[in-house]
């Protein structure tokens, strides 16, 4: 939103809250925006819609045992927008068409869900994957109209590679 480079990272391996964003604005310098974090994945900008003018990283592990969906201030501050519980939050897509109701929608891997995050910070479980298709690993909405500005969800099952691949959804649910 303000034109500068965030990169997430993790120490994974110690169990601590090692996360950290940091911040470049092309100079080939990198600051520390904002830690505390446990295992930030991707970031996005809800500026300018009900959400407010904030960040938001999906971070499996922050305060507490699996993982919160965190809201960061443009200066770096990182406070808890939702917990997930067991959920393991993996991936974010905020949609700005309308047609999913302009709400953020999260990516689980440890539950293998889709979830709908409103403003409010309640939830709705959209679509429950099973071991059927996979994680989300990641997700976007078709902006561009050329596949029906639906949601799709890259995913993955390590136990069973073959079903990994990427499920469409549309305002409806349906996959």
């Amino acid at each position: 939103a303000d034109g500068a480079l965030y990169v997430s990272y993790y120490n994974a391996w110690v169990g601590q809250p090692e996360g950290s964003i940091y911040r470049t604005e092309g100079n080939n310098t990198a600051t520390l925006w904002a830690d505390g974090l446990y295992r930030p994945y991707n970031m996005v900008w809800a500026g300018g819609t009900a959400y407010g003018d904030y960040y938001y990283v999906p971070d499996a592990g922050t305060y507490s045992d699996h993982g919160d969906v965190m809201r960061i201030s443009p200066e770096g501050l990182p406070t808890r927008f939702v917990s997930i519980g067991e959920g393991h939050p993996k991936t974010l897509a905020l949609d700005e068409s309308g047609r999913f109701g302009n709400h953020l929608w999260l990516g689980t891997s440890a539950e293998s869900r889709i979830i709908e995050l409103f403003p409010d910070g309640s939830k709705r479980v959209v679509v429950d994957l099973g071991n059927v298709s996979g994680s989300p690993w990641d997700m976007a909405f078709d902006t561009t109209g050329r596949y029906g500005q639906d949601l799709y969800v890259a995913t993955t099952y390590a136990q069973n590679p073959e079903i990994s691949g990427v499920l469409r959804v549309d305002p409806d649910d349906n996959l």
